[in-house]
């Protein structure tokens, strides 16, 4: 379930203030208010159609444009033709779909994946597991762009990677993180890394891992995905990718004012990333 929480994390602002301005309140600073426009935000199930939800939603409340915060690629590929408003698809890649009423900022998550790979393959890991991902239809998983680039840098090291013994789905929570790892353990014990799809994934993934008996990073490393401030303040303190979330906030918003006001093509942007590194990779040194 989309929430308050995800909202704050990508438009860079406190849950404080995005409440104040979801509900309208009369003391939210100048500069949440400088383009004069209502914001409705609505809440929807982890795996919901995003698209057909928003088709419904037009019907009714008449919005003169929608940012989407994510959502299935199959999704807006194939029913997003339905919908004729100025768009900002956030934190997914649009640019193949030939919509010109749908831009999107994102960023390069292909590229990220790879990153954290080789990052640790340069510590001689070369057993990795991946948590995070929709349990009710893992398929489609295969092709987060995450996953995909993880796969292709341990491809260009000569090591394939076996989805059915190495990769376990989950959603993207503590709770569900923990209980993935466990899953995952039981079926490849001989893991010395698992890169967690998102930070709070990575934080279930190191509280299991001690229950297990298992030391981060000494025994099993771990990277996660977000670069949220949570992650400065675990034990260890989490190495993770940073997404620029202010950046991605701003050029979605200002993009789709931008063509409500003066109209134009859409817009498609990677947004530059960063790698943090905490405490939670070592060497492997096991044989």
């Amino acid at each position: 379930m989309t929430t308050i929480k995800d909202i704050a994390r990508i438009s860079g602002y406190s849950i404080g203030t995005v409440s104040r301005v979801i509900n309208n309140r009369a003391d939210v600073s100048e500069e949440a208010r400088e383009y004069d426009e209502n914001i409705s935000v609505q809440f929807i199930g982890e795996t919901d159609n995003e698209v057909e939800t928003a088709a419904r939603i037009i019907t009714y409340l008449k919005p003169k444009g929608i940012i989407f915060l994510g959502g299935y690629i199959d999704a807006f590929r194939h029913d997003f033709s339905q919908i004729h408003l100025p768009c900002v698809l956030v934190t997914n890649d649009a640019r193949d779909f030939g919509f010109d009423n749908l831009s999107s900022f994102t960023t390069d998550y292909f590229d990220a994946g790879k990153h954290v790979v080789n990052r640790l393959l340069s510590r001689g890991h070369t057993r990795i597991g991946i948590l995070g991902g929709y349990p009710e239809d893992p398929g489609r998983e295969y092709k987060n762009g995450k996953v995909l680039g993880a796969v292709e840098a341990l491809r260009e090291n000569g090591i394939l990677f076996d989805f059915d013994r190495d990769y376990e789905p989950c959603s993207y929570s503590a709770e569900s993180g923990y209980k993935a790892l466990e899953i995952l353990f039981r079926r490849s014990p001989d893991l010395t890394a698992v890169f967690a799809l998102s930070d709070s994934i990575a934080f279930g993934t190191i509280r299991a891992l001690k229950d297990l008996g298992l030391r981060v990073p000494e025994d099993v490393s771990v990277i996660g995905f977000d670069g949220l401030t949570y992650a400065n303040y675990s034990i260890p303190r989490l190495s993770t990718i940073r997404q620029d979330t202010a950046g991605l906030a701003k050029k979605s918003v200002d993009d789709l004012l931008m063509r409500l006001s003066y109209g134009g093509e859409a817009v498609h942007e990677l947004i530059p990333y960063e790698y943090i590194e905490g405490e939670s990779v070592a060497v492997n040194r096991k044989s």
